[in-house]
């Protein structure tokens, strides 16, 4: 008796470890879609896009702040509704470019993955913690953005001033990127107006 339990437990974890080493394109295929679609679900271009639109907000309450014209309300709302329109746009395009970039990224895990690894990381995404912490990172985005954007807002004139610097030793070297300045148009004289014709005599 203890000898058929044996035999037939190797048979199982045979039939285990033979399911666990299937290794094949069409099931690396598989389990890179389960993946990407979990990681949709959890950080997907929609919800990225939902946090984003408030963190957009700040940089555009920046720009406005010394608009002379504006009343502090008029510039709350100008940045509310270019912030709405530029996080909207946004998305639209993240949302129409999603299947082509998830096409690449099945491709990518079918490749460069086994369907072990594939697995390991669809469990990582599905544990608890990560799904709390990138459920808080999303819910947080505007007060995490705002480190970045100040700090952009503060490397602005050096980054030009570096910018600035690469384009001059380019033309140092006889490659001027900078853009070809527009003729002006010659101002056309107007056509002398048309003579009338003479009157026949009667």
């Amino acid at each position: 008796m203890l000898r058929k339990l044996t035999l037939t437990a190797l048979i199982a974890l045979s039939f285990c470890a033979q399911a666990q080493t299937a290794d094949t394109p069409e099931t690396r295929k598989t389990a890179a879609e389960k993946l990407i679609q979990s990681v949709d679900d959890l950080m997907g271009p929609e919800r990225m896009m939902q946090g984003m639109r408030g963190a957009m907000q700040a940089p555009l309450m920046e720009g406005l702040r010394n608009h002379p014209k504006l009343s502090d309300a008029q510039k709350k709302r100008a940045a509310q509704v270019m912030g709405d329109e530029m996080g909207g746009v946004m998305g639209e395009m993240m949302t129409a470019m999603k299947p082509a970039l998830y096409a690449a990224m099945t491709q990518l895990y079918t490749e460069r993955f086994s369907v072990g690894e594939i697995e390991e990381l669809q469990r990582f995404y599905a544990s608890s913690v990560v799904r709390k912490a990138t459920t808080l990172t999303m819910e947080e985005m505007p007060r995490l953005m705002q480190p970045m954007m100040a700090g952009m807002r503060d490397w602005a004139p050096k980054i030009q001033e570096r910018m600035q610097a690469a384009q001059a030793t380019l033309k140092a070297e006889g490659i001027d990127i900078s853009p070809p300045q527009q003729q002006p148009q010659p101002a056309q004289t107007p056509a002398p107006a048309a003579k009338p014709a003479p009157k026949k005599k009667p």
